[in-house]
């Protein structure tokens, strides 16, 4: 039976901050007693002034020296500094006046134009309209992209206002291929398929090689076929029209993988490996083909050559995957070689966490706390889940009492995380401190009735109180009926039936946890339970098997002990009991 692990959320993090300060007060010195000062005095004073406030945390009379430096000057630094002040004070109005000066000021820069559109498109299409123009007239092959990101974080009547303004745009320019394209592309986000199409085959009649229109043109008619027949026609068709445009290759060979066509995929990757712009990207397609397919050497002599390309994070991609083939074939040192070679920035910290992994089933358990405290995260979620990994870390080393003070300082900082309550039940627990470890989880329940792992945890937390395995099993039921095939679960069940008494549902559950898991825990309790059954040959065959996968595990260490089955590895010292 498993002890709650601590979850660690894997998924997109994003954290978008405008403007990282430290806010302060201005002076309270008064004007009048100045001497006079020149104009250029005068905006230095103020602009020291807004700095000054800003760091000592009185933001509201910051952001108004920044916009008053910013309406005196009409330079763009500062007008920029005093829009993302006042996007971060949460100030609308100050935001729309200094973005407005920004914009004015910088009429080619795209970024201040894409500001002050995103702040008027809610309330005017028709004040939103001239930056918009401006955008696409300055910056039109990186416009979609980020129009789309924009259009995607907007409430409805904004981006409905973006896809008339665009729409409207794309009129006023009708040799212009670009504003038909975003006009297309506002027009299928905001499910207009129909608009999208003309639109979108408006700019191929202007332009018809826009790589951009082209792959948006097949995904409509993927979209509206469901299937992939026309778009892959579709894109052929291009190829073999403009054979040289490499980006429409990876998207034609990336569509092609989507359709489960390898070979036609392989075909076109390999064309673009020598290419400077994209062949990173089609080495590193090639490489995760060769793994799913498992042909582990043909993946790395592609990763193998990814890895020393300058783009740094391709580099580092090829670099993760070879520490997961590697992993794979069982190769330690050459996994953590490619995983603690990943330097800050994308991947690092999932590297770090694989890398402190290895380490742990290794038993080397300072090197391991050393990797998760030299990481360098990037974000709130990243540096998360490096603690959450240090709690796992200090509970399998038995360093019980550093965990409980982590735990209880996470606890202090985000009391409602759910990630951090359950790291904080699970060390509670292992100090049978089950009181506070029941609440903990009770309390999860409460916002999630129907969590699985909160439930088995639940259910293993009760199995120490001989008193209560009635509720541990309703517990360990609930969680099988949310996922009847979790090796975990079932070893959990079948933990807390042999300890009802019900022998043979008990074996039921066990024996399929053990053929779903290889897990040293499972086999522990399967061989307990196949022990007190008399067939101690099998019970003994399947333990040595798990000594020779874990000869350091607790539990299995426990049980061969408690039962005096004098079996053993070399290396391998019983530990006190941690299971019920």
């Amino acid at each position: 039976m498993h002890p709650p692990k601590p979850t660690c959320r894997f998924g997109v993090y994003l954290i978008v901050t405008l403007l990282t300060m430290v806010s302060f007060r201005a002076s309270t010195e008064d004007e009048s007693s100045r001497p006079t000062t020149s104009p250029t005095e005068n905006l230095i004073y103020i602009v020291l002034a807004a700095e000054l406030a800003a760091k000592r945390d009185q933001p509201d009379i910051a952001l108004e020296y920044y916009l008053k430096a910013a309406s005196m000057s009409q330079d763009p630094a500062i007008a920029e500094q005093a829009t993302q002040w006042a996007v971060t004070f949460q100030a609308p109005e100050p935001a729309m006046v200094a973005a407005q000066i920004w914009a004015k000021n910088a009429p080619n820069d795209l970024q201040p134009q894409l500001v002050v559109m995103t702040l008027f498109i809610g309330q005017s299409v028709d004040k939103a309209k001239p930056y918009l123009k401006q955008a696409i007239l300055i910056a039109p092959q990186d416009l979609d992209q980020q129009l789309a990101a924009i259009q995607g974080r907007l409430s409805k009547k904004s981006a409905g206002n973006l896809k008339i303004a665009l729409e409207s745009i794309a009129k006023e320019l009708p040799k212009n291929p670009h504003a038909a394209l975003v006009a297309g592309q506002s027009a299928a986000l905001e499910g207009d398929i129909s608009n999208a199409n003309q639109w979108i085959d408006k700019a191929l009649s202007l332009k018809p090689d826009l790589t951009t229109a082209i792959t948006l043109k097949s995904r409509l008619l993927r979209f509206t076929d469901k299937n992939d027949t026309r778009a892959l026609k579709f894109l052929d068709e291009k190829l073999k029209t403009f054979p040289n445009n490499a980006e429409l290759r990876l998207f034609y060979a990336s569509a092609l993988l989507d359709a489960n066509r390898l070979n036609d995929a392989v075909i076109h990757l390999k064309k673009l490996t020598q290419n400077k712009v994209y062949g990173g990207q089609a080495l590193l397609f090639l490489g995760e083909i060769y793994v799913s397919a498992q042909k582990y050497s043909e993946a790395k002599n592609y990763l193998k050559l990814a890895s020393a390309l300058e783009n740094t994070d391709e580099r580092k991609t090829a670099e993760y995957l070879l520490g997961s083939i590697a992993e794979i074939e069982g190769n330690t040192k050459d996994a953590l070689g490619w995983y603690l070679d990943i330097s800050p920035g994308t991947l690092h910290v999932q590297a770090v966490l694989r890398a402190s992994r290895l380490l742990i089933d290794e038993r080397d358990f300072s090197r391991a706390l050393y990797v998760l405290r030299d990481a360098t995260p990037r974000t709130v979620e990243e540096q998360k889940q490096l603690l959450l990994a240090e709690v796992e870390l200090l509970i399998t080393s038995h360093q019980l009492k550093e965990a409980d003070e982590l735990t209880s300082e996470l606890m202090e900082k985000a009391p409602q995380d759910p990630d951090i309550i359950y790291a904080h039940a699970q060390v509670a627990t292992k100090l049978k401190r089950f009181e506070i470890a029941e609440k903990d989880l009770k309390s999860l329940l409460e916002k999630d009735s129907r969590n699985p792992d909160v439930l088995n945890a639940l259910a293993y937390l009760l199995a120490f109180q001989k008193d209560r395995l009635e509720e541990a099993k309703n517990y360990a039921t609930q969680a099988l009926q949310l996922s009847p095939n979790h090796p975990f679960y079932l070893d959990t069940a079948g933990w807390i039936a042999y300890q009802l008494g019900n022998k043979a549902e008990s074996l039921i559950f066990l024996k399929k946890a053990a053929s779903l898991s290889p897990d040293p825990e499972i086999a522990a309790h399967l061989g307990e339970v196949l022990w007190s059954t008399g067939s101690k040959d099998e019970a003994l065959k399947l333990w040595e098997i798990a000594l020779k996968k874990d000869p350091n595990n607790d539990i299995l260490l426990d049980t061969l002990t408690r039962l005096k089955t004098n079996l053993s590895l070399p290396g391998a010292a019983p530990l006190a009991s941690t299971q019920p």
